[in-house]
């Protein structure tokens, strides 16, 4: 069941559905949380027109970006061999999770070596801005603003809180309770919600250096980042 799960969100990441965000709780949750923001969310946003345009990606960049985004799907149906259904659960869910680790970081490279040092540095700052307040979330963002223990674990508890409300959800959409569209909805809904809840834990100075964090204001065509279809297809358009 854990391997279905994670191949399905693993491949609904890579092709563009942004349902991975907050799917499963409990011993799942570490494993869901690797497709969330940071540098791995942000390299996605690479498939998408808009970005490309704005990072000035040559065609020889995206030929390379292709050819990385093209693999990518083989190398996490790799990280999936050898394991063998009946066996001790959560020893299966830590090898997992380092296998899909070891990929995404691999991949991530490929990535990053397409692009120059400024181009490296954009997609940065707009990985940020496309995660909103909910960039705080990532270690280094949150060493950035100087978050407090305290707004730390109110934070890690408005995680939870939104990772059940959205496992819920698909819950529903296994059930037929829930269509793919509404389900989208749904989770759009649960995200505002919980960017706003995330706002209001911020000081003034801390907003001021996250949006200092994010570079120059930068204006995300439709499909914006946090909706379904979002990231793109391979090679823009």
């Amino acid at each position: 069941m854990i391997k279905r799960i994670l191949v399905a969100v693993a491949f609904a990441t890579l092709s563009g559905a942004s349902f991975a965000q907050g799917f499963g709780g409990g011993g799942q949750r570490g494993m869901m949380r690797m497709f969330q923001g940071g540098p791995f969310a942000a390299a996605m946003l690479l498939r998408r027109d808009d970005v490309q345009a704005e990072l000035k990606l040559d065609d020889t960049q995206k030929g390379k970006l292709n050819a990385v985004q093209a693999g990518s799907r083989q190398r996490f149906q790799g990280a999936f061999t050898g394991f063998q259904p009946g066996g001790d659960q959560e020893e299966m869910q830590k090898q997992m999770q380092a296998k899909m680790q070891l990929v995404m970081t691999d991949i991530l490279k490929d990535t990053m070596a397409v692009l120059t040092e400024p181009q490296q540095k954009r997609l940065k700052e707009l990985g940020i801005q496309a995660e909103g307040s909910r960039a705080v979330l990532q270690d280094a963002v949150s060493k950035e603003i100087v978050l407090t223990d305290a707004q730390k674990a109110k934070l890690d508890e408005l995680q939870r809180l939104q990772e059940e409300a959205n496992a819920g959800l698909f819950e529903k959409l296994g059930s037929g309770e829930l269509d793919r569209e509404s389900l989208g909805a749904a989770m759009v809904k649960n995200t505002k919600i919980m960017d706003e809840s995330i706002l209001k834990l911020l000081t003034d100075k801390q907003k001021a250096k996250l949006k200092e964090l994010g570079g120059e204001t930068f204006t995300f065509k439709d499909p914006k980042p946090g909706t379904p279809g979002a990231f793109g297809r391979p090679g823009g358009g």
